[in-house]
């Protein structure tokens, strides 16, 4: 699901606000962790954390002071995962990883402020989860 910003418009003249306080956002991703019934292009793969910086720098416009910003994917991928919150991190001080309570999947991970599902720990398909909150 791509947020686009015709989208974001809708939703803000629907609940009459320049800024969202909660945005779950399901990023683009390659599939690396689940079987395709296509064969992506080794480029189009190779451009996906590009992609996934510019959409999670747009969503985070829409983010009010206080408000939470979701970024998943379905992929165990560092380099779409925690290298792109990191990366989105150092150039958004605004933002910081807030911790997951009461999930206990991934005990190791919670506190920091994301979780890692892998397939063969946790018994479903592979997700990446990273709690942004909006601290300025």
């Amino acid at each position: 699901m791509l947020i686009r910003e015709k989208y974001l418009a809708k939703i803000r003249s629907f609940y009459h606000t320049e800024s969202l306080i909660k945005i779950i956002y399901g990023m683009r991703r390659s599939g690396k962790s689940v079987i395709l019934n296509q064969i992506k292009e080794k480029e189009e793969i190779k451009d996906l954390p590009k992609l996934q910086k510019q959409i999670l720098q747009n969503a985070a416009k829409y983010v009010k002071v206080g408000g939470t910003l979701i970024y998943s994917t379905c992929t165990i991928q560092d380099d779409e995962n925690i290298e792109v919150v990191e990366s989105f991190l150092q150039s958004n001080k605004r933002f910081q990883l807030e911790k997951i309570e009461n999930i206990n999947i991934d005990l190791e991970n919670e506190d920091k402020g994301y979780l890692k599902i892998y397939p063969n720990v946790h018994g479903m398909d592979g997700f990446f989860i990273a709690k942004l909150k909006r601290v300025r």
